[in-house]
This record gives C-alpha cells, structure tokens and sequence, in this order.
C-alpha cells in the first residue's frame, strides 16, 4: 500500500512538472482592455481582434451595440498570454511562435519595439490560410487604425483634403517596388515618420482622421500619385528638396 502511494506520488509530480513545463506555450483564456476611439464599432472592435461582436457583448455585458469614445471594453482574445522575459525582444517573442512582429503589435494595440521583463503580451494565432472574409475583414480594420493613426499625427490640423493626402502617400508606397508592400511595413519603416520616432504616432486618433482614412482607402488620392511630404516650414534634409513636387494642400508639399 505504501509502495503504491510512493509511484502514485511520483506520476503527480511528474504530471506537475510537465504542466509547469509547457505552460508558456499553452493556449490561455485571455482577455485585453480596450478604450474605444471615435469612429469605432463593435464590429471593427470585433475584427481587429479575431473575435466576434456577440463575444464582446456577452464578456461586458452589453445590450445593444452602443459604445461610445473613451468607454472600456474587455475583449476575448483567441490567443495566448506571454509574460515576457529579461533580455527577451519582440523578435524573439515572434519567432518562438512562427508568427511576425507586426502580428504581435496589432493583437496587443501595443506599436513601440520596447518590452520589459514581466510585461503581458496576447500572442495570436494566425490563421494557417490568408484566404477568407473574415481574415479580410481583420486586415482591412487593421489597416484602417493604422492609416487613422498616421493621418492624426502627421496631419492633424490640416483640412481633411490634407488629411487623406498623407493616407493616400502612406497606400502609393504601398503600391511602390521601392518600399515595403503593406501599410504596418510603411509606417514602421526605420526613420520614415517624425511622429513614429517622436511618439506622436501612439496617440489615439479621432473622427476626423478615421474618415480620412476611409477616403484614402476608398481610392482618393489629392496627391495625383505622390511618394513624399514635408512641411518646407519644418523641414531639415536637403535631399527631399530634390524631389520633383506635384502640389501643395495646406502646410505640406506634396512630391514624388
């Protein structure tokens, strides 16, 4: 009797430290905060974190599909929870689960390269497939946010024509051989944009800037096909005075 508690002891333990072992690479219940901006929905809430809109409702207890700006919401996110270690990157972090860098910005709404030991990051799972609408739907949502985000802070101020310039350059890049061939790899490009380096990129955007970026999105360039903008005000590089200009709408040049 005794003998076969000591071997039932032993498979607990051994049961334990295989759970305690694999536990940072199990699939978690998580759920991450959410601050609702102008111009959002429930269904762009919705799509952006691979989650429906019943889901959201049932974890918050709504009763209609009413939010409004600044209200919080905690969104069920299929996905795992990772406490980040000392010396660890987000690099490191994304290789370790086969998925991008980017793929971790957009589950956690989190878009510096700086993470800290003990710092909780949802870890997605993507899809194996990038076909279907609902993995469409997420991208456009998620290219949405981001253009609105650009928008606000290289541009706010400037009248919405001015607004969708700075859209429709961030999508001719896009477009470009020359540059990165998605809206995240654009903005995120080493030195493009001031407001990237100088954080203004992380603000939240309003309505305004979301409409504009609807308008980009939607096939409005004011730009007529321009790669390049600065403020001839502001600006300290010579090289971009070289660039043939195409226009200008309120305080920035427009060239290519």
């Amino acid at each position: 009797m005794i003998r076969n508690k000591k071997v039932a002891c032993i498979i607990l333990s051994i049961a334990v430290l295989i759970t305690s072992i694999a536990m940072p690479l199990q699939a978690l219940a998580a759920s991450k905060e959410h601050v609702v901006s102008s111009g959002e929905s429930l269904y762009d809430i919705a799509s952006w974190y691979g989650t429906s809109v019943d889901a959201i409702k049932s974890e918050n207890g709504l009763g209609s599909d009413l939010i409004t700006p600044g209200q919080k919401l905690y969104i069920p996110v299929n996905g795992d929870v990772y406490t980040v270690s000392y010396g660890e990157t987000l690099s490191d972090i994304a290789s370790k689960y086969g998925i991008s860098v980017n793929d971790i910005k957009m589950a956690n709404n989190y878009w510096s390269d700086y993470i800290v030991s003990g710092q909780q990051l949802i870890i997605p799972r993507v899809a194996a497939s990038s076909g279907g609408a609902s993995n469409h739907n997420a991208n456009y949502a998620q290219d949405r946010y981001l253009l609105a985000k650009i928008i606000y802070a290289e541009a706010r101020g400037e009248s919405f024509e001015g607004q969708v310039a700075i859209g429709a350059v961030i999508l001719n890049r896009v477009k470009d051989p020359r540059f990165p061939n998605t809206i995240a790899g654009v903005i995120f490009q080493p030195y493009a944009f001031t407001a990237v380096m100088d954080g203004q990129f992380y603000m939240e955007p309003d309505e305004e800037a979301f409409k504009a970026a609807d308008a980009a999105l939607s096939g409005w360039d004011p730009t007529g096909g321009a790669l390049y903008y600065y403020n001839p005000a502001k600006v300290s590089s010579p090289w971009i005075w070289s660039r043939a200009i195409v226009t200008q709408i309120g305080n920035h040049i427009f060239a290519r």
